[in-house]
């Protein structure tokens, strides 16, 4: 049977009901008080925070070279890259260089290739001198053309014919010649 003391009975016993456990009511929240969450901390929160000094900021140092971060880097980490690079300002004796051409162009070497490879070498360049079915003209490259008979062809016209089938379906474009 639960007891319920009147009024009477908890003042006669020296108990005041304006406290609790030695708080005065007020010390306490209303039974329908509502928390805001993004305000209350967590005990480890607490903990975690008294550690910090007012005004702190937490700063993430990387321990590694990124090109995307932007966040600051360790010094050992910028000492470390650079170790073994050379000043701007070294310089170089010609028995230093290697994979030189044998001869500059104003020596007599050629000023028309790239390691060897001629122009032509990375787009290629056809002349159509005889009847030829257009559809059929599908690799990357130039073609001049010199004649006015072939199939799917625009018109009957001397002209350049440029290719481009680098994405797999080909792009035809003609120049007529004047």
């Amino acid at each position: 049977e639960l007891f319920i003391p009147s009024s009477q009975n908890v003042l006669d016993k020296g108990y005041s009901l304006d406290t609790l456990e030695g708080k005065h009511v007020d010390y306490f929240a209303a039974a329908s008080h509502v928390h805001d969450n993004a305000k209350t901390l967590s005990s480890e929160d607490k903990i975690k925070l008294n550690g910090i000094a007012e005004g702190a900021n937490k700063t993430i140092i990387d321990n590694t070279l990124n090109n995307t971060s932007v966040n600051p880097v360790q010094n050992k980490v910028i000492n470390t890259a650079l170790s073994g690079k050379a000043n701007k300002e070294h310089t170089h004796t010609i028995n230093q260089i290697t994979n030189l051409p044998e001869s500059f162009p104003a020596n007599g070497g050629k000023a028309d290739t790239v390691d060897n490879k001629h122009a032509s070498d990375f787009v290629s360049t056809s002349n159509i001198t005889s009847s030829v079915d257009w559809n059929n003209l599908t690799n990357t490259g130039i073609y001049n053309i010199k004649t006015t008979v072939g199939t799917n062809n625009p018109a009957s016209h001397h002209g350049t014919l440029y290719v481009n089938n680098i994405v797999g379906t080909p792009f035809q474009m003609f120049i007529p010649g004047i």
